[in-house]
């Protein structure tokens, strides 16, 4: 037999919310109402991609904190690449057992900002190439 346990106070019941209506509460988290549209500038419409464009350029540089906003990027990996990462990670928990929990999505944020830092891609994108054509002939 179970214990009832009084409360003084009522529980609220909890309601499943539809995904329109999360998608209205995070737009206006972000500061757009769901009944605003996006203002334009000039005659031309705003393509959606622009809109996701805009978003992104609100994150700081350098800033790879838990609150930033963040957009998922889908991009195949040849399988040894993916191995490589997986050895990375393991190996720098291993190293650094106190330090917080690295993972391969923070370790490619690391990888591109450090590739940022560095400036145009130019002489990388073209080292890359060579080396792989070259292995390719």
């Amino acid at each position: 037999m179970r214990e009832q346990i009084s409360t003084p106070m009522p529980m609220p019941t909890l309601q499943r919310l539809s995904p329109a209506e999360k998608a209205r509460q995070r737009r206006d988290e972000e500061g757009l109402s769901s009944t605003e549209e996006p203002k334009e500038t000039d005659a031309t419409p705003i393509h959606h991609t622009t809109l996701l464009s805009s978003r992104a350029k609100k994150i700081p540089s350098t800033d790879l904190s838990s609150e930033a906003y963040f957009v998922k990027v889908g991009t195949r990996l040849p399988s040894d690449l993916v191995e490589w990462l997986k050895q990375q990670v393991e190996g720098y928990r291993r190293r650094n057992p106190h330090a917080p929990r690295l993972t391969i999505e923070e370790l490619l944020r690391i990888a591109i900002v450090d590739l940022r830092a560095r400036g145009p891609v130019d002489k990388t994108v073209a080292r890359y190439r060579a080396t792989v054509s070259a292995s390719n002939v």
